[in-house]
């Protein structure tokens, strides 16, 4: 049966009755797939994590494998972390283990749907050339022995057993060749593994430059967003960051880069999608594996939103507003501590009742409310709440400032205005409105 065009990158599409991922087969099931091939040549060959993939992949194949139009053999897809899952490591480890193998020709991949946004590869066994290969391993004498144990102690953890546990040290250094005749409690592997793990976090020089481009060639994306997605450095993200731009985007500066103006195209990430719990992403979010590899899919709704590199004038009045009511905000908390609102309150609904549009507005309210709506349905009834509010604000501020709302707020136009015209770079104003917005002593900008 041939696979249909279109079809979803993240769903197995292996069998009818298989679910939306492989899942985890028990150890029973999996005894059974190893009948045709030795494990023991297979790890001769390939080494113990190539061997267990191989194994994995041939399980799979033969329990919802599928046939494609045109192309012989069986066929299966697996998201990369779903067999990260099952191997017990990275997902940087399953993406270098695939492009060996197919190196070598023992996998094969085909991207057999025809949506360009639909790259995903589907991977089957060369049976002809794993048959090969393992009948002419032939069991080798004790000199050939010694050599592969050399190389396994280069290449993959030491295992010491005492039947019981099972202990893993990464520096062969640290045995002096002769783990076999260690006793355990002599080794201190706690110490071994903080080691290790320092070795791992530490990044070299060019590493540092490296993820320090990163983050500015990020951030510079979305300058000019409202709320920017800001990238940042930490101890916890930094060898994070090299792994995602070695594995992901081949050490290339700028795929990492469209990667960044990719999330800025996802109305979804940036936040502005109305969902049940505000969902807005964030940058240690969008560095994950998994992540990764559904906006790479086209996921989330990339492409739905205009770049904000291409809509500044836009942001820069939105964000100008934003300012206005924020700040608008402030002066009526503020005048709100300085005065006796139960009080005041009380005046300006008898200033209201008694003073008429025309005539006896000596605060200048009253010009703003709808002449059509009688006064008493603004100052009782619950749809004209909001307009009660603004006309009580504007009372109290003309009352103790001399000012009235609608007049600060344009007050505040104006004065943002001025720092646009003072600004030469565009991309910095956003910053500077966000700045006004946190001052504290804001009357003084009406002043």
């Amino acid at each position: 049966m041939p696979i249909e065009r279109g079809l979803d990158p993240h769903i197995n599409h292996a069998s009818e009755n298989s679910k939306n991922y492989i899942n985890f087969f028990t150890y029973s099931e999996y005894k059974k797939e190893q009948t045709k091939y030795s494990y023991f040549k297979l790890e001769k060959v390939f080494g113990t994590r190539k061997a267990n993939f191989i194994n994995k992949l041939k399980y799979w194949l033969s329990k919802c494998g599928r046939n494609i139009n045109g192309i012989s053999g069986k066929w299966i897809y697996n998201p990369t972390h779903e067999w990260a899952n099952q191997l017990n490591c990275s997902t940087s480890t399953i993406k270098r283990l695939i492009k060996s193998l197919e190196e070598q020709g023992i996998i094969l991949s085909k991207k057999v749907n025809a949506k360009r946004y639909n790259q995903t590869k589907w991977y089957s066994l060369n049976f002809n050339l794993l048959n090969n290969m393992l009948t002419s391993q032939d069991i080798k004498d004790n000199t050939v022995k010694n050599k592969w144990t050399n190389r396994l102690v280069q290449n993959e953890p030491i295992i010491i057993s005492n039947n019981r546990n099972n202990y893993t040290n990464t520096s062969s250094k640290k045995f002096k060749n002769n783990y076999s005749d260690s006793k355990e409690e002599e080794i201190n592997f706690s110490n071994v593994l903080k080691e290790r793990t320092a070795q791992k976090t530490k990044l070299t020089t060019n590493e540092t430059k490296l993820v320090e481009q990163m983050v500015y060639l990020w951030n510079k994306v979305f300058i000019y967003s409202r709320n920017p997605i800001k990238a940042y450095i930490s101890k916890s993200n930094k060898k994070a960051l090299v792994d995602v731009l070695n594995n992901h985007f081949e050490g290339d500066l700028d795929k990492w880069r469209e990667y960044a103006l990719a999330v800025n195209s996802s109305q979804f990430l940036m936040g502005e999608k109305e969902t049940k719990k505000n969902f807005r992403a964030i940058f240690s979010w969008l560095i994950k594996e998994e992540t990764l590899e559904k906006i790479m899919n086209n996921e989330y709704g990339i492409g739905d939103r205009e770049l904000d590199m291409n809509n500044i004038s836009k942001n820069i009045e939105e964000k100008k507003e934003e300012v206005v009511n924020k700040m608008d905000k402030k002066i009526s908390e503020y005048m709100k501590i300085k005065i006796n609102d139960k009080k005041e309150r009380e005046e300006f609904i008898e200033y209201v009742k008694s003073a008429s549009i025309t005539e006896d507005d000596r605060y200048g309210i009253l010009k703003n409310i709808i002449k059509q709506v009688p006064k008493n349905y603004i100052l009782e009834r619950e749809e004209y709440k909001e307009i009660k509010e603004n006309l009580y604000e504007s009372y109290v501020m003309k009352k103790h400032l001399s000012i009235t709302k609608i007049e600060v707020r344009e007050k505040i136009r104006n004065k943002i205005k001025k720092i646009i015209e003072n600004k030469e770079n565009s991309h910095k104003l956003l910053e500077e409105l966000d700045k006004k917005i946190m001052k504290k002593q804001v009357l003084k900008q009406m002043s």
